[in-house]
């Protein structure tokens, strides 16, 4: 097979950061062990180790397989750490949560359009500030001003489970958004069998694509940050132009509803 120039050009810098990383793993010395889990292999760790259905089950396996309640793996440029028990989980996330807490920073988070999103802030002013909003609408005294919409959506929730009930999930997906969607923006999703409300649409896509191309392993930007400079019409380069699809979602999704309340405010 004839290699051409584009391909050339694409190979050998992932070719030198490839060594590059195995040099630098090489010299790194960890001041201290991790806990146990499966054997790493060279540059992309455990990354075929990490299950994505299921996770939890393979998870327990693991722990009783290496007799631990905190197990290891790696993925490219990735350490995942475990915790299998309540008392674990409360020590590290809660008495130590501003030390254990904080979110992962990750390269795909500029490229989806999500690094602004408060599941994705880091701990800082920003999450802090977005974190006091949040505290606003979900103060003691403003939650039975929510109890209406709530049930109305619950009853839509049953009657759909009852009429589709191998739909279950997608009912379930349906009822959280249309109830996040009535509470902040004021919207009525419209969403049933064989019909998909447009916000739903863009917020499963979004959502269910973006936890792919962060998951541990599944993409190299992790790994080799300087790919995410790769435009969309470079051969080769499918994940970038999955990443604009899903941040053309996102940033859909987090706009029109803004529109429509301004849209309805004048309205009013």
């Amino acid at each position: 097979m004839e290699i051409t120039q584009s391909t050339l050009t694409f190979l050998l810098p992932v070719s030198l950061a490839v060594i590059s990383y195995v040099v630098l793993r090489r010299s790194v010395k960890h001041p201290a062990p991790y806990p146990p889990g499966p054997s790493a292999k060279p540059i992309i760790g455990n990354a075929f180790d990490i299950p994505f259905k299921k996770p939890w089950l393979k998870y327990m396996q693991l722990g009783k397989q290496f007799n631990s309640d905190i197990i290891h793996l790696s993925a490219m440029n990735m350490h995942i750490v475990v915790l299998q028990t309540i008392e674990d989980i409360t020590e590290l996330l809660e008495r130590r949560s501003a030390k254990y807490s904080s979110r992962m920073l990750s390269p795909i988070f500029p490229l989806i359009g999500m690094e602004n999103f408060t599941p994705f802030l880091p701990y800082g002013d920003a999450l802090r500030k977005h974190r006091r909003l949040l505290d606003e609408g979900m103060k003691k005294d403003m939650i039975p001003s929510y109890h209406q919409i709530q049930e109305e959506k619950v009853h839509l929730f049953l009657g759909q489970l009852l009429s589709y009930p191998a739909e279950f999930n997608e009912h379930c997906k349906l009822l959280g958004t249309s109830i996040t969607m009535a509470v902040g923006f004021g919207y009525d999703v419209v969403s049933g069998h064989m019909h998909k409300d447009r916000y739903v649409e863009l917020a499963d896509f979004a959502v269910d694509t973006a936890q792919e191309l962060i998951s541990p392993g599944r993409t190299l930007i992790a790994v080799f940050p300087f790919l995410t400079h790769i435009p969309t019409w470079f051969p080769g380069a499918f994940t970038q132009r999955l990443c604009a699809r899903v941040k053309k979602a996102a940033v859909e999704y987090r706009n029109q509803p803004f529109e429509f309340v301004k849209t309805n405010m004048v309205q009013f």
